[in-house]
């Protein structure tokens, strides 16, 4: 909140009130703020964690909105692809899942972040119904190509 009152034309600070705002279970404010990152700066980071919010609250539409855009203005955007991925999987899609899994991982600057991500992102997937065998078969898959 002080970083907003004395500095609100910096991105990075309504992009981490959003992150705590989220963390606090406070969506509408998080939403608010992360809004208006991008309007300073649509490759702030705030379209990746904007999707995400909109991910957990099993908003798949919005979620790939938001991903999607953050592919095309931000060359960073390896997070944006897991989470593609994600959703294409969720979607039935293992193969479209599995190229944007991969397309993720070469992104990645630390592969080993990536899969401890993706091993994270289960409570998510397994909100959506997602089997668990079958997603922790994905990541061993992934491992064994790296």
């Amino acid at each position: 909140q002080k970083a907003v009152e004395i500095k609100p034309d910096k991105h990075e600070a309504w992009n981490n009130m959003g992150i705590a705002y989220k963390e606090h279970g406070d969506y509408s404010n998080a939403i608010e703020a992360y809004q208006k990152a991008l309007a300073i700066n649509e490759a702030s980071g705030a379209l990746t964690n904007l999707g995400f919010l909109y991910f957990i609250q099993q908003d798949k539409a919005n979620a790939r909105q938001y991903f999607e855009r953050e592919v095309q203005v931000k060359e960073d955007h390896h997070v944006a692809l897991m989470n593609l991925g994600h959703i294409a999987l969720i979607e039935g899609s293992r193969e479209q899942a599995m190229d944007l899994y991969r397309q993720s991982i070469a992104k990645f600057p630390d592969k080993n972040v990536f899969f401890e991500g993706f091993k994270d992102d289960w409570q998510y997937m397994e909100a959506y119904g997602v089997d668990k065998e079958v997603y922790f078969k994905i990541l061993e898959e992934l491992k064994a190509k790296q």
